[in-house]
């Protein structure tokens, strides 16, 4: 089944809402282990929870846009370069504080921390640069390509 741009965005977006609830699981246990608590089992498994949905939500994203956003206006090649580096950068982040949080706990609970923060605000770029409405509606000619 195809879908139009606005399904797209819509569950694009509720992706995203999945991928902030985890990330408040994994805020808590990281707050918890940087406060010295023996939480670092339960960072590690929601750490690693994240980096499988962010990875897939990845690339299912990249899947139904790659194609459209470079096309979508003239801002469109940029917008795709970016939401590519970025969807890197975010994985190689987290796995990389993936890989960190087997040391030392506290340590593990500040790095996890900050990987979040900057996960949360290239999500929210994302939505505000490529997720919006302006960018993804169906008067940019690809209602047909659609179904819509």
């Amino acid at each position: 089944m195809t879908q139009n741009l606005a399904e797209i965005r819509i569950e694009l977006l509720q992706q995203h809402d999945d991928l902030r609830a985890e990330m408040q699981v994994t805020r808590r246990a990281a707050l918890r282990c940087r406060r010295g608590d023996h939480w670092q089992a339960a960072l590690q498994r929601s750490m690693s929870r994240l980096e499988y949905g962010l990875r897939a939500h990845n690339a299912w994203e990249d899947e139904l846009l790659g194609d459209i956003i470079p096309t979508i206006d003239a801002w469109g090649p940029c917008r795709a370069e970016v939401m590519t580096e970025a969807h890197l950068a975010e994985t190689d982040a987290l796995h990389a504080a993936l890989v960190r949080a087997l040391g030392d706990p506290t340590e593990a609970g500040v790095i996890a921390l900050a990987v979040l923060t900057r996960v949360t605000e290239c999500m929210t770029r994302e939505e505000e640069d490529v997720l919006c409405v302006e960018v993804l509606d169906e008067d940019h000619g690809w209602r047909d390509s659609f179904g819509g």
